[in-house]
């Protein structure tokens, strides 16, 4: 009887270690396929076009530049480096695209993507530098940021005075044509609405400022606001309205 289990305790052991064993190469196995999975997603793919789409597609899940470097057509190539780059937000990748103009794209929408100003400055193209802090000076509001554009801020002044409906914006425009017929345009519009004098303190050019005290003056009927006239012959005409003071 003890001679027979001496014997089973064996094979039962053995069975055991048998049992764990193949766990243990399955695991391994396992971890093998799942590490080559992603390393060399696309090994098996014959056709090159294929396999630098598999790639493509790989590296764009994976945020992995190591996987775009597997691709052999350069514009492919590009585009994938581009794409994890802009993904990750991280400008350091953007040095590694192959041309400059990839990189300032990069640069591009990044800055886009984060709304940070500063790194439009990275942008060397005059255009895609200009549209990138006009954007983000929209998105955020900010006027500040209009300052900082090598051409067109008079645009971007003129956009953030329609959302914020301050008239000293319209004072930072150059342009004339903007500056009378759409931006002050849009202000005396506004004034003539609310006959708000208050809003005549926030203009900084005298003529225009003088022009709202007139339109206030005539809205209200009240020559009173034509002494805060500085230029002669507005007040003047101002005056001659002949509305009592209130």
């Amino acid at each position: 009887m003890n001679e027979e289990m001496q014997t089973e305790q064996p094979k039962k052991s053995s069975k055991k270690w048998l049992v764990w064993l193949v766990i243990i190469v399955l695991v391994i196995g396992g971890g093998v396929f799942a590490y080559l999975k992603l390393t060399e997603p696309c090994k098996g793919i014959s056709d090159q076009n294929s396999k630098d789409t598999c790639y493509l597609s790989a590296g764009r899940e994976a945020d992995s530049m190591k996987l775009c470097s597997k691709i052999s057509n350069l514009d492919m190539k590009k585009q994938c480096y581009e794409e994890v780059a802009i993904s990750k937000g991280d400008i350091t990748l953007c040095k590694e695209l192959p041309d400059k103009s990839s990189e300032d794209n990069c640069y591009s929408n990044i800055a886009l993507n984060k709304n940070d100003p500063e790194l439009c400055s990275l942008i060397t193209a005059f255009g895609l530098k200009n549209n990138c802090y006009y954007n983000i000076a929209i998105t955020k509001v900010n006027a500040s940021i209009c300052a900082l554009m090598p051409d067109t801020k008079d645009y971007c002044y003129l956009e953030i005075y329609k959302v914020t409906k301050d008239p000293s914006l319209c004072d930072k425009i150059v342009d004339n044509n903007i500056k009378d017929s759409s931006c002050f345009g849009e202000v005396f519009n506004q004034v003539k609405s609310s006959l708000d004098a208050s809003t005549c303190l926030k203009i900084n050019t005298q003529i225009y400022k003088d022009y709202c005290y007139d339109i206030v003056a005539v809205g209200k009927s009240d020559t009173s606001f034509c002494q805060n006239i500085q230029d002669s012959s507005v007040k003047s005409f101002c005056l001659e309205l002949k509305y009592p003071a209130k």
